[in-house]
């Protein structure tokens, strides 16, 4: 998997259910068209927007598939995961913002960065599309929509 280095922040979670304490990361600075993709395992990994051609291509299929895209992008940030090939330890990227804690899964976390920020450099991987690129475009509309589906914004027809 390719890495660059990132300005990170870090950023404590803390699970309010069960009062697990972890840390996670978010990228420092100007980071727009960078997205951030997480696991819930606390796995990363980078979107570049502005470099990846998969990003243009999904998300055309996706405003094809699912007009809500056009008023906002939720539908495809919660798909774009599907466009990526799993993280190393088998998951799932999500983009959609979501933190989950690390020990058992839940999103009800409340997360912040330190005061000051603890701003320091770090390699990000950045995701690939090896199971994407070898799809056709049949298959890749296919594939967003059982995502868009499972996600809820579209019924199963």
């Amino acid at each position: 998997m390719i890495a660059n280095e990132r300005l990170v922040e870090i950023w404590n979670l803390n699970c309010r259910p069960h009062g697990h304490r972890s840390r996670t990361f978010v990228i420092a600075g100007d980071a727009y068209g960078q997205l951030l993709g997480r696991t819930t395992s606390k796995e990363i990994a980078e979107f570049n927007s502005w470099e990846d051609p998969a990003f243009d291509e999904a998300l055309g299929l996706t405003r094809h598939l699912c007009p809500q895209t056009e008023k906002t992008g939720a539908p495809f940030q919660d798909v774009l995961g599907f466009v990526c090939d799993l993280s190393p330890g088998g998951r799932r990227y999500s983009f959609a913002g979501e933190i989950h804690c690390p020990e058992c899964g839940t999103t009800e976390v409340e997360y912040g960065p330190d005061e000051p920020p603890e701003i320091r450099p770090m390699e990000v991987p950045q995701v690939s599309h090896r199971s994407w690129d070898n799809l056709t475009t049949s298959q890749k509309n296919q594939l967003l929509k059982e995502a868009l589906i499972e996600k809820g914004w579209m019924e199963k027809s």
